[in-house]
């Protein structure tokens, strides 16, 4: 931590539980592990708390918080002591943010300090073999960084938290909601874990009828057998969206057939320049910091159904929630839960600021179709990949691969931070249609 130099502090904390992690079983046990720890240590974070300066000129002072604390669940009295740390990095930073989204301490508590706040944990697509939680009621994402990502999102605090400060629509930025970043480490166990806290883009009272990963690349985005598994949790990608178009509502579990390729997102004029306004403030900050291999997020869901709760009462049953990083096997029960406080007061006053066709709501954008029938949900993620060495070797060998074999040199995802974000826009300007 000796080149982390903004503030952050840690908690110390013995924690009696049971961990047997062993054959086939090792990542599922990872995954418990850290579902446990990971509540526990963020209420102890909480409960400790030493930052307490509201001067904001010491923000991003050289400094260093800390205080230990300890705690042993009785429940386990009979298993193994797991002892570890856990680190909240920028906790003052993190607490101005989730400030900024109307998020006090005590609606990040309800959402995820309880003994049971964290559901879901499943690896993520890919290759990078990077863990996912969220919250039991649905509104926040944890997902474990790389240590270069974390040190990429430190580096950008304060350039993000200006950002959002003076972005005019404040919630309305389609960039992920960073609510905090963590560390745990196991004393004697495997290297640290770190975690960032976020939004869960898709979190909408809604049920969601297919979602999509678009860059605007051709290389390798296409997802293989995608007509024969029309659940919602097949992750489908640019050339799945511009082959097909978008579903048509279906009755129950029967797949959607196939529609003409220019059928996309058909919004009405206003909302189409709203957005894609915003996504472009949303590229001009990403390639202004070097960032690119980010994705927009679109999820596709019925307008009719269940209403968007104006309090936390009205929203006692909503359906399942669904992510980009949810587990397709995890039970309704799990997620049948109602909004937290907060997000029932950002929705309900975003409402009356915005038309019905317009909302901002935790993190993701929420439009009308033109037609009045969908609902399209959208955010950016994984924004935290920098054009690094490696990422230049990527663009030089695929470039070089396509030209080979005839095709486009910027093909593939990985290009400069200035040709990402112009492909990104000129992509998501034809998909998006008044």
């Amino acid at each position: 931590n000796r080149h982390w130099r903004e503030p952050y502090f840690s908690v110390e904390t013995n924690i009696t539980m049971a961990w047997v992690c062993s054959g086939p079983e090792a990542s599922h046990s990872e995954m418990e592990k850290m579902g446990k720890l990971l509540p526990q240590g963020l209420r102890l974070i909480f409960d400790v708390n030493p930052v307490r300066e509201d001067d904001e000129s010491a923000l991003f002072r050289d400094e260093t918080y800390m205080e230990t604390s300890s705690v042993r669940h009785s429940c386990f009295e009979t298993q193994p002591t797991l002892r570890y740390i856990m680190t909240s990095y920028s906790h003052t930073v993190f607490r101005c943010i989730r400030t900024l989204f109307r998020i006090t301490d005590d609606d990040f508590r309800r959402s995820v300090c309880s003994s049971d706040a964290i559901r879901g944990g499943t690896v993520g697509e890919g290759n990078s073999n990077q863990m996912f939680f969220f919250s039991r009621d649905g509104t926040v994402l944890f997902k474990t960084l790389h240590s270069h990502e974390a040190q990429t999102l430190r580096h950008l605090l304060k350039d993000y938290l200006r950002y959002l400060r003076e972005d005019q629509w404040i919630s309305g930025t389609l960039l992920p909601r960073f609510f905090g970043l963590y560390q745990i480490r196991v004393i004697g166990g495997q290297p640290p874990v770190i975690f960032t806290a976020m939004n869960n883009v898709l979190y909408v009272n809604r049920p969601i009828r297919a979602k999509y990963d678009l860059k605007g690349s051709s290389w390798g985005r296409y997802t293989e057998h995608a007509s024969e598994q029309p659940d919602v949790s097949v992750l489908l990608k640019d050339q799945n969206f511009s082959s097909v178009g978008l579903p048509t509502s279906v009755q129950a579990c029967a797949p959607a057939p196939p529609l003409p390729a220019d059928k996309k997102l058909r919004v009405s004029a206003q909302n189409r320049s709203c957005l894609l306004a915003q996504l472009k403030a949303d590229c001009d900050w990403l390639r202004a910091h070097n960032l690119m291999d980010y994705s927009l997020l679109v999820g596709v869901a019925d307008v009719h159904g269940t209403h968007w709760p104006t309090s936390p009462s009205q929203a006692a049953s909503p359906p399942e929630p669904f992510s980009r990083y949810a587990s397709s096997g995890s039970s309704k029960d799990d997620h049948r839960v109602s909004f937290s406080s907060a997000i029932a007061h950002v929705n309900s006053d975003m409402v009356s600021k915005h038309t019905h066709e317009e909302v901002w709501m935790h993190g993701s954008i929420i439009v009308e179709s033109g037609d009045g029938s969908d609902l399209y949900v959208v955010g950016l993620v994984d924004v935290l990949q920098t054009f690094s060495t490696r990422k230049v070797g990527e663009w030089l060998i695929k470039s070089a691969v396509s030209v080979l074999r005839g095709g486009d040199p910027n093909a593939a995802s990985a290009v400069p931070p200035d040709a990402y974000a112009e492909r990104m826009l000129n992509y998501i300007r034809q998909c998006i249609v008044d």
